[in-house]
């Protein structure tokens, strides 16, 4: 998980809260103690720890949200969710450096490998296929039970851009 931040800008709350009510701006990039980096975002139905979340700026301060899907074709933002922030909720996306418990379509894969969108929603997986690619993202560690390790740097998705 991650650890604690150290960015120099003021931030309220840890990476992994669920926050109910909005309490950094949207949008807000924050970095931890190992260089990891963070965005703070509105949360999504279904999102749990681990989800991988698109995310697309609307305007300076509004992003929409949603869960990684085969079926979406969007051009968006990648990250990780650092907690379950549902619809009403706010909370940090991980996208950038080494997250342990990303979520897979894939309850056993090796590694190191490149990262697509899955047909299961806020999963990434190793297949190709008709999926669209994650740029930016790898597996690092073999992944048990459907959770492993990634690397992110700053992934994004190109509408349905595959490989």
């Amino acid at each position: 998980m991650a650890a604690n931040k150290s960015s120099s800008d003021a931030s309220v709350g840890l990476l992994t809260d669920v926050d109910t009510a909005q309490r950094n701006p949207v949008g807000f990039h924050v970095a931890d103690e190992n260089g990891n980096t963070f965005i703070y975002l509105p949360g999504v139905a279904s999102t749990v720890a681990g989800s991988f979340l698109g995310f697309i700026a609307t305007a300076v301060t509004t992003f929409v949200t949603t869960l990684l899907v085969t079926t979406a074709t969007y051009a968006a933002g990648v990250g990780v969710s650092m907690s379950a922030n549902v619809a009403t909720d706010f909370g940090w996306v991980q996208i950038f450096g080494f997250n342990a418990v990303a979520n897979f379509a894939t309850a056993t894969i090796t590694t190191p490998l490149a990262l697509y969108t899955s047909s299961t929603a806020g999963r990434a997986t190793t297949t190709a296929g008709a999926a669209t690619i994650i740029f930016g993202a790898q597996a690092v560690v073999t992944s048990v039970s459907n959770v492993g390790g990634v690397f992110l740097d700053f992934p994004s998705t190109a509408g349905n851009a595959t490989v």
